[in-house]
Order: structure tokens, then C-alpha cells, then sequence
């Protein structure tokens, strides 16, 4: 029994000569393996297969090698080696090259086929980019965006006037895009003393600077009765406007009086003084807005200088010529009273002043 094992052993050793031969290369330490045939269970040697270098599975290049049972038997043990490099393929500037032999991935990238592209700058609205490049063979690219830089704006007010509102204008000291926004309202016009004229219109020029326009508006007469010492009724009419006496006087503005109350938004208070050509002192108080007479609401305090009630006692004057008296309080260089327009029966009230006994 000794010596069959002994005979296999060295037909084995004569068929891994064989095979070193049939390959025409010399084995290395690690071409030859013992282990147990899977065909007969005999413990033999097992030679690696390699032709030329490489490795063949069905005459097809292979990384994937194999030892063979040196018994001749069909036993065979794949293994992978690691010393035959890759080969073949198209490497890209995305993709390294595929083996032709086991079609893994393996090399460098190719470079990109750079094509360069000019420089931008931003405008306010566009973004811009520096120098770049870009690949003519793939979407690679070294370009980086630059932000808009927005718009740098100029600020200028428009301020309104008598027939024409007021805004502001920004406008882009770079680009010249422009908007308005802030809109405010036209202020109308602001007129002076009106002036009677003989057609029955009263006259006032704008007081606005640069507005030279003047209006003519019809004068608002108002019928008053005046009861005389003797008790005799003097009749006439009164432009409280602009003072204008039927009977040939007219009453002046009072410089510095003042209304403090809800008249109508936009109307200004009346205070005209003087005598009528009877010799008779009278102060007659209203509102106007381009020249015509408006309803105020309410009580009103109106404040005055005191020089101009000096030595006088107030009587408002009813339209049918009956008098009350009206209390004043003077304090310093000033003096008021209040008048009530509640019952708004009249938009203007008509007051005699009586020199003190």
C-alpha cells in the first residue's frame, strides 16, 4: 500500500513537470498548492494554469486563473491574480477606462478639452461671471457667478403745488431706471385778501410762491339790520368775504386773530373790522375757502389783540337787528370770546362794537 502511494506521488510530481513544460514558464513558490482532489480525495499537488502570462477561461483572456489537479483529474480551484494589469478601453474626461478583459474601471481621467469663454461684469439687474472654461466634451466648467449689484439710487422730491401733486423720484445713478412712489396731493390754492370789484365779484391773487393765478368768485351778501341810538333800523348788505359795505364803507382783515373750533377742513376764519359809513363800528366773523362763505360746526374760540377791543363792549347783532351782549376775557395783549354755530342757521356772525360810557 506503501509503495501505490508512493507511485501516485511521483506521477504527480511527473505531471506538474509536464505542466511546467506545456506552460514555458518556471513555477514559482506560489504556483504549486496541496490539497484535497474533490474527484478522488487524495491530498496532491495543485499547479497553477498560466499561459504566456496570462490566464484563459474557454480561450478567452481572463484575470480570473485557476490550479488544476496534478492527478489529471477534472478538480479545479479559481482564484483572482492580482499581478495581470488591466488592459484595453477608452478612458474620457468623465469615465476611466473599462477592461477589455473584465470591463472594470481602471486609469486616469483624460483632461478636458478646454475652450475658454470671456469675462462679464453685472449690471444691476444681470449677473455677471469672471474669465472661465468649459469642457467641449462635457458640461465640466469653472465659471462662477457674480451677483447683480442692484440699483443705486438717486432720491429727488417733487413737492406739490396748487393744481399738481407732489412725489418722489428714484432714480439708478448707473442704469437710469427710474419710479415714483410717495405720492402726496396738489395743495390748492391759497389766496389772499380778496378784493371787491364793481361787477359784484370779489378778486385774490395766490399767495403761493411761483403761482400767479387769480380767481374772480361772486360776492356773498348778507342782509343786516343795525338799530340806532334814535332806535331807527339801518338796512344794508355785507360781503363778509371781503368786506364790502352796500352803504359804500368796507370792513378790513384783522391782523393776528386767530380760530380755535371744527370749522370745515380747508377753510380759513374771517375777522373783518371797521365802521360802517354811518360811523357805526362792526366785526363780522366767518369762514370762506376760495372765496365763499362755509358752514362751520359748533363752538368756536376766536382770540384777537386785545388793543382792538380796548374801551369796547361786544353785542351780537340777530338778523332781525336784535342785540345780545357778548362776553370777551382779555389776559395780556390778547382777548377771546366764543361764538356757537350749533344751530347752523348762519355761516356768519355779526357783532357791533359799543365804545364804553
Amino acid at each position: 500500500m506503501k509503495t501505490m502511494k508512493m507511485q501516485k506521488w511521483w506521477m504527480a510530481c511527473i505531471l506538474a513537470l509536464l505542466v511546467l513544460l506545456a506552460t514555458g514558464a518556471a513555477l514559482a513558490a506560489d504556483d504549486i498548492i496541496f490539497r484535497d482532489c474533490a474527484i478522488c480525495g487524495q491530498t496532491t499537488q495543485f499547479v497553477r494554469v498560466r499561459y504566456g502570462g496570462n490566464y484563459y477561461i474557454n480561450n478567452v483572456p481572463s484575470h480570473v486563473g485557476y490550479y488544476k489537479c496534478s492527478l489529471g483529474h477534472g478538480d479545479e480551484l479559481a482564484y483572482l491574480d492580482d499581478h495581470v494589469p488591466h488592459s484595453g478601453g477608452t478612458a474620457t474626461c468623465t469615465e476611466q477606462a473599462k477592461c477589455a478583459v473584465c470591463q472594470t474601471a481602471y486609469g486616469a481621467l483624460e483632461p478636458h478639452d478646454r475652450e475658454p469663454h470671456d469675462a462679464k461684469a453685472p449690471t444691476c439687474i444681470e449677473i455677471g461671471w469672471g474669465a472661465y472654461d468649459t469642457c467641449k466634451n462635457c458640461d465640466y466648467t469653472t465659471r462662477v457667478d457674480i451677483p447683480a449689484t442692484g440699483h443705486s439710487y438717486l432720491n429727488t422730491v417733487t413737492q406739490p403745488t396748487c393744481t399738481k401733486g407732489g412725489y418722489t423720484t428714484h432714480t439708478c445713478t448707473v442704469c437710469s431706471y427710474s419710479f415714483t412712489n410717495r405720492e402726496t396731493a396738489a395743495l390748492g390754492h391759497w389766496y389772499g385778501d380778496w378784493t371787491p370789484e364793481t361787477d359784484g365779484t370779489h378778486t385774490a391773487d395766490c399767495r403761493r410762491s411761483g403761482c400767479r393765478y387769480q380767481n374772480a368768485v361772486a360776492c356773498a351778501a348778507i342782509a343786516c339790520k343795525l338799530t340806532a341810538d334814535d332806535q331807527t333800523v339801518q338796512e344794508f348788505t355785507l360781503c363778509p368775504v371781503c368786506g364790502e359795505v352796500s352803504d359804500g364803507a368796507r370792513l378790513t382783515l384783522a391782523e393776528g386773530a386767530s380760530a380755535k373750533g371744527n370749522p370745515l377742513p380747508g377753510s380759513e376764519a374771517l375777522v373783518r373790522m371797521g365802521q360802517t359809513a354811518s360811523g357805526k363800528p362792526l366785526m363780522v366773523i366767518g369762514f370762506e375757502r376760495g372765496g365763499q362763505l362755509t358752514q362751520p360746526e359748533g363752538k368756536v374760540k376766536f382770540t384777537l389783540p386785545a388793543e382792538l377791543l380796548e374801551g369796547c363792549t361786544l353785542r351780537l347783532l340777530a338778523e332781525n337787528g336784535a342785540e345780545t351782549e357778548l362776553a370777551f376775557a382779555s389776559q395780556g395783549k390778547e382777548a377771546s370770546f366764543t361764538l356757537d354755530f350749533a344751530d347752523g342757521d348762519s355761516a356768519v356772525k355779526l357783532i357791533r362794537l359799543v365804545p364804553a360810557a
